[in-house]
């Protein structure tokens, strides 16, 4: 299979580049500031369709040019809350929603004007679609929703939640609708949550829904429908959500090579001695092999094929690559690491939460080992 760039592809990647380098890292996630700049780059909107205002890339021309903004400076907080944004909500507004939700919600999504977030954690259940506490009741054409979600990236700034809830009856997968719900619906509210070791300027909150009362057209798919759109989300952001964290790891592994090149003692260059070497060219070769499996999970979702396990795939190989390529860089920076030194201690506290954002490792190994066993 042929990953070299088409010459789109290039010059998508050299101007996502360009951006990012003259992007104000000043810019938080939690300012509206920020989301206006990202919007007028192009970045919250780069796999939309170019009707809405998008970019209208493929998935694999989205993880490249995620991958380049990581590579090139910006944030993993800024990454992961664009890669919330995008791929948890506005791309299942534009696979799900409504005509009517589609045509008010995509070119803001797009702009930068909203913000999207994926509700599905709650505080007692996790992330189980088998075992919501969330639900929806009808009143006539009115749609009713009461529940509580936790741990909900970009709630504090959002305009848009994609919830799932259950529905009147058993709680089963199967008995599940997705909702688009505005965040100024009367009985909505929004607690932030702060104490992360990680991510800290990516804004994550606890949402309320108090007899929120919704249209007919707030399903996302019809009723009973959460798990395609739910699938749908994992799709988009187990396949392109970590690009950019990539990127910033090559970024890291670059920066470190540099330190320690410098770096001398009484036998010459720390990185003559061959026990730092070999760390880092594991750390090298680790993220090579999880680059191609982004790669081809981004290709597979393009090209229509498993929608469970190359994502998972994915999530679980990159997660543990750029978590293990930070671990190795804290250790080989020693005493230097420890005192953030390159922002190496912050960039391993980033990257922990990872291994259990959009499903935990676990997750991803349930859901490949069930391709193994599936007849």
């Amino acid at each position: 299979m042929d990953f070299g760039q088409t010459p789109a592809q290039s010059d998508a990647v050299a101007h996502a580049r360009a951006q990012a380098l003259a992007f104000d890292a000043a810019l938080r996630p939690a300012e509206r500031a920020f989301w206006q700049a990202a919007g007028e780059n192009g970045w919250v909107g780069y796999c939309l369709p170019t009707a809405a205002g998008g970019a209208g890339f493929d998935a694999l021309t989205t993880v490249l040019v995620v991958e380049a903004l990581g590579r090139a400076g910006v944030s993993r907080s800024a990454l992961f809350a664009m890669g919330a944004h995008l791929f948890g909500c506005a791309m299942v507004v534009a696979n799900h929603a409504s005509a009517v939700d589609q045509q008010h919600w995509l070119p803001r999504l797009a702009r930068g004007d909203a913000v999207g977030a994926l509700a599905l954690t709650e505080p007692e259940g996790g992330s189980d679609l088998a075992d919501l506490d969330c639900t929806i009741t009808e009143d006539g054409d009115t749609l009713i929703l009461n529940g509580v979600k936790t741990l909900v990236s970009n709630a504090p700034m959002a305009d848009l939640f994609i919830v799932s809830a259950r529905q009147t009856g058993p709680r089963s997968a199967l008995n599940n609708a997705a909702l688009c719900v505005p965040r100024d619906t009367p009985g909505v509210s929004v607690a932030p949550v702060t104490g992360s070791l990680g991510l800290r300027d990516a804004p994550m909150g606890r949402v309320t829904f108090d007899a929120v009362r919704l249209p007919p057209t707030a399903y996302l798919g019809g009723k009973g429908r959460a798990l395609p759109v739910i699938l749908s989300a994992m799709q988009w952001e187990r396949s392109c959500i970590l690009a950019g964290f990539l990127g910033a790891a090559d970024r890291d592994l670059v920066a470190v090579t540099g330190h320690l090149a410098a770096r001398r003692d009484s036998k010459g260059s720390v990185l003559g001695h061959q026990a730092v070497l070999h760390s880092l060219a594991e750390v090298r070769a680790s993220l090579e092999s999880a680059r191609w499996t982004l790669y081809r999970s981004a290709s597979a979702l393009d090209q229509g094929e498993d929608p469970i396990f190359h994502p998972a795939a994915s999530k679980l190989v990159v997660s543990r690559a750029i978590v293990s390529a930070a671990r190795t860089l804290q250790e080989v920076m020693a005493g230097a690491g420890w005192l953030d030194t390159l922002g190496i201690a912050s960039s391993l506290a980033d990257v922990m939460g990872t291994l259990s954002a959009s499903g935990s490792t676990f997750v991803q190994l349930n859901a490949i080992g069930a391709r193994l066993t599936r007849k």
